[in-house]
């Protein structure tokens, strides 16, 4: 509601300009004066596990009395922006290049920000924005397609999801080769049992990539944007995704007779929520999805960080391979450390482990290792390094269910699940082997081992 002040201010801006004022169907005035307003950004709130801060975003101002929104890409870097659709009537199109301020109409407004790669479908529906893997656009169900007013709860986010061909073409060199459904060894839906065909077809699990970025939010209260002077909207983005430092450790068992070393591990990590939504940070579990990331190989003696300066990459490549012993990288004989930073919503665990289903659902994690072997080639009896792939798997019903990365929370007495912290570190304590038979087996194809949780868990995530 206006106070009695701004709409004395209102009305006797519209009495003294009143060939700027709009009339309507009913000759009333609408005001329609201009004001500027600059955006300004503050990371006082970001965690400390995010360092590298985005900067294009997505900014909407919203005018809550004679509703009236505008929306602009907005870069903090070099503090300039530019109009997304629709540009105002006073701007022709062509003008509308980067600046430092913006001008709207004046009134009460309500801001949002969010980080931003580009809109979706730019002239049809511009609230809805993709950045990073994730689309973020209004929820229908919480407001009328006639008042799609931009507040924050209408706002979801989802996942860009991926078919196995789509997989194919972006992980062209991955150890998956051709990514198909006989290297994917955990099918799913999230429909319930009793479900009809079509319905579990529709909530069957799909992939997701990687997203490196976190998605990073904030509001304002409304705030009155005034004719005369400049006024700057602060932003405090803060993530709405959860950032998890996750790592694990696969066993090596040599012999004198059997050397191998790691150059690349992939995982497959199932019960990834596909959607959240912006204002509440509620997840929604009934439909979840597999993630697939690739680790780095790490110091096995050391908990991984991504802000580690000693943390990096190690890609395989011809030149690792040493006078034919099979060294890489200082890798050490017994242990091969993995590690992955990811920015997810959350892991839901699987609420049927039993030994029937064991791995089959949400939070399986796949793991897709390839290793390097020196054996004798069987045609020419020549010895030499050759590379294999082999596949793992483990539910990881125990170590989820540890690390508690989603709480129920009950807002007046409704209940939904969100991101118990910021920043989690999880050790996934898991009896992950890589042994003579596993990997040589008795053909090229990949092998499958059911690996086990540890029983006992001592270390603290």
């Amino acid at each position: 509601m206006l106070s009695l002040v701004t709409l004395t201010s209102l009305l006797a801006s519209c009495e003294v300009n009143e060939e700027l004022c709009e009339k309507g169907e009913e000759g009333e005035l609408n005001h329609t004066h201009k004001s500027a307003v600059m955006f300004r950004y503050s990371w006082d709130k970001m965690p400390a596990s995010v360092t590298d801060y985005p900067y294009q975003f997505y900014v909407i101002a919203d005018r809550v009395i004679n509703t009236k929104e505008y929306t602009f890409s907005y870069n903090t870097t070099a503090n300039q922006g530019h109009y997304l659709d629709p540009i105002p009537e006073w701007l022709a199109e062509e003008e509308n290049a980067e600046r430092e301020s913006f001008e709207v109409s004046s009134g009460e407004y309500k801001f949002l920000t969010m980080n931003y790669g580009r809109t979706f479908e730019e002239k049809l529906n511009p609230s809805r924005i993709i950045t990073s893997d994730y689309v973020i656009t209004p929820n229908p169900l919480k407001l009328s397609s006639e008042d799609l007013g931009m507040r924050l709860g209408a706002f979801n986010i989802e996942y860009r999801t991926y078919d196995y061909a789509e997989l194919g073409e972006y992980y062209v060199n991955s150890p998956f080769g051709e990514f198909n459904g006989s290297v994917d060894n955990n099918p799913y839906t999230s429909a319930d049992e009793n479900a009809s065909d079509e319905e579990k077809e529709a909530k069957m699990a799909k992939f997701i990539r990687n997203v490196t970025d976190p998605i990073v939010i904030d509001s304002t209260t409304i705030r009155w944007i005034g004719d005369e002077e400049t006024s700057v909207v602060e932003f405090h983005p803060t993530p709405i995704t959860q950032n998890v430092d996750l790592y694990f450790d696969l066993k090596k068992k040599q012999t004198s007779n059997f050397q191998f070393f790691v150059s690349d591990v992939w995982c497959v990590l199932s019960g990834i929520p596909r959607r959240m939504n912006v204002g509440t940070g509620a997840v929604d579990v009934s439909q979840t999805d597999k993630l697939i990331f690739q680790t780095k190989l790490v110091d096995p003696t050391k908990v991984p960080d991504a802000n580690s300066e000693e943390l990096r990459p190690q890609g395989w490549s011809s030149d690792r391979i040493v006078d034919n012993i099979g060294k890489y990288d200082n890798q050490s004989e017994e242990v091969v450390r993995c590690y992955a930073n990811l920015n997810i919503p959350g892991i839901v665990e699987n609420t049927t482990y039993t030994d029937a289903n064991k791995y089959a659902g949400p939070g399986v994690l796949q793991i897709i290792v390839k290793v390097w072997v020196y054996e004798q080639n069987v045609d020419d009896n020549n010895w030499g390094w050759r590379s294999r792939t082999i596949m793992g798997r483990v539910n990881l019903h125990k170590n989820i269910e540890r690390a508690q990365l989603l709480e129920l929370y009950d807002e007046n007495g409704q209940e939904y699940w969100r991101k118990a912290q910021d920043q989690k570190t999880v050790h996934l304590a898991i009896d992950a082997t890589l042994n003579q038979s596993l990997i040589l087996g008795t053909d090229e194809s990949p092998r499958v081992a059911n690996w086990e949780e540890e029983q006992h868990i001592e270390e603290e995530f």
